[in-house]
């Protein structure tokens, strides 16, 4: 898989960075290092020559594209089923992956804007659920409205059929069969 490295902000040249098995090499210098996926969706880089992580892809968005695929991988092996409501939820996982839930997005919370200015710490889910009350604001599958907190449930429902935490679900289900 080719992605789009972010070069340093001393940089201006372009990179890009071959994921293979945990390990990226990069076409300059051909320099190892391991990647991972955290928790809130960032792939990093460790590279022995740099001693904090450093991202190897923007992966905000470009993660639902990877949830909805390994969503979609356990759909086929029959973990999960698109159009069985979610328990306890109006919604199924189609709604989700395809934004039509009804679920409200963090983005237009001004909770959320005035904690990323102050430079505070990442709300934990909990917190984030409370702060942004996950009810749904209209019928399931009557509008499309761009929901964060709809791929975090993607997020939680993959890692419950899978039986492994994100990171461990994505490896195999997505990363490891790519090569």
């Amino acid at each position: 898989i080719f992605l789009p490295d972010v070069p340093p902000a001393s940089s201006r040249s372009r990179l890009f960075a071959r994921v293979k098995k945990g390990k990226r090499e990069k076409g300059e210098g051909k320099r190892n290092s391991h990647t991972t996926l955290d928790v809130m969706g960032i792939i990093t880089a460790e590279a022995t020559e740099t001693p904090e992580p450093q991202p190897l892809v923007p992966w905000w968005s470009f993660s639902k594209t990877v949830l909805a695929a390994a969503a979609l991988v356990l759909v086929d092996r029959r973990k999960l089923d698109l159009d069985v409501p979610v328990a306890g939820a109006p919604y199924t996982l189609r709604h989700l992956l395809q934004h039509t839930s009804g679920l409200p997005d963090y983005g237009p919370n001004p909770d959320y804007h005035r904690a990323v200015a102050a430079g505070e710490s990442p709300w934990t889910i909990d917190e984030l659920l409370q702060r942004v009350n996950p009810r749904a604001l209209f019928a399931p599958g009557t509008r499309f409205l761009y929901s964060n907190i709809g791929y975090l449930f993607v997020r939680q429902i993959i890692e419950r059929a899978a039986e492994a935490d994100l990171n461990d679900a994505l490896r195999l289900l997505i990363f490891d069969p790519l090569g």
